[in-house]
């Protein structure tokens, strides 16, 4: 059945990406429309995260940023959707890396470094990845979670390096860092995923004590490369602008869960300037803090 969903799927999806960017956005704003008033896909949820983030908001900002949420939604959806069909030109015009961002990264490939990438599901977090495959000299390698289902995973992974990025399974990645050492590779890593509330790092994010994943700082720890975040701002709708910003160029002289807890901060601040492009959807504070987990809190 999985199977034959994606064989199904996926004509619709490619006739789809052919559309203009116009249109894409016009049924986004259909779809957004029909989620909030017919299927309240994640509504409660999106409305319930607003409440607790920001618990000094008035009830009717709460419903306005998760209105405008649930377009900027469909709108990654359909742009995700785009990169089937989408030109290398026209990506690069409408997802700019500024010049410092590109220093940077030349800086390091004059050294032979490799760097790590952390990023949050912000703004376009997927033309991310696709964008930067190949920047600036460097191999980007994508890490992923798998898809329950295989056919559409499989989907994604050619999205993701259509452009050269390397798809990487989350549970492959040192395994293929270190297969790579010496070459200059670009590893990106989503920082805002839910781990198990025993296994994460716990911490004060938005507010509310959270569990968090170490990986951008234990990678960064093993290997001794610079980590990097990438900030990833909507200039207006299908336009974004992206900048790396410099979290640690030692990260084991960090003590230990510093450099996880800097990078969410950074994600937080973002989170703050323009909430809607953040995803609200997600169950982030699905587990309950117990004193067992710990709490890291150096201030």
């Amino acid at each position: 059945m999985k199977a034959l969903g994606y064989y199904l799927t996926y004509p619709v999806l490619w006739l789809v990406s052919l559309l203009p960017f116009a249109v894409l956005h016009r049924i986004a704003d259909g779809l957004a429309w029909l989620n909030w008033h017919v299927i309240k896909y994640r509504k409660n949820v999106v409305l319930d995260n607003l409440r607790r983030a920001f618990p000094h908001w008035p009830e009717e900002k709460v419903e306005k940023t998760a209105r405008a949420f649930f377009v900027h939604l469909f709108d990654v959806f359909l742009e995700t959707v785009k990169v089937i069909s989408i030109s290398r030109e026209e990506i690069d015009r409408r997802f700019v890396l500024d010049e410092n961002s590109r220093n940077v990264l030349r800086k390091y490939k004059s050294e032979g470094k490799a760097v790590i990438m952390a990023l949050g599901h912000y703004g376009n977090w997927e033309w991310g990845p696709v964008n930067f495959g190949g920047v600036e000299g460097f191999q980007l390698l994508c890490i992923y979670r798998k898809l329950s289902n295989p056919y559409f995973g499989k989907l994604m992974n050619r999205i993701r390096g259509k452009f050269g990025s390397v798809p990487v399974e989350a549970n492959e990645t040192y395994r293929a860092v270190l297969k790579r050492k010496g070459e200059c590779t670009l590893t990106a890593l989503i920082s805002d995923q839910t781990p198990p509330p025993e296994g994460g790092l716990w911490i004060n994010f938005l507010g509310r004590k959270t569990p968090v994943y170490r990986g951008a700082e234990v990678l960064g720890k093993r290997t001794g490369y610079p980590v990097l975040f990438a900030h990833i701002d909507r200039t207006a709708r299908g336009q974004y602008h992206a900048w790396f910003e410099v979290v640690s160029e030692n990260p084991s002289e960090l003590p230990e869960n510093d450099l996880t807890l800097k990078i969410s901060k950074i994600l937080e601040a973002d989170i703050v300037k323009k909430p809607e492009l953040w995803l609200w959807s997600h169950k982030r504070w699905k587990h309950t803090w117990k004193e067992e987990y710990g709490f890291y809190n150096p201030d």
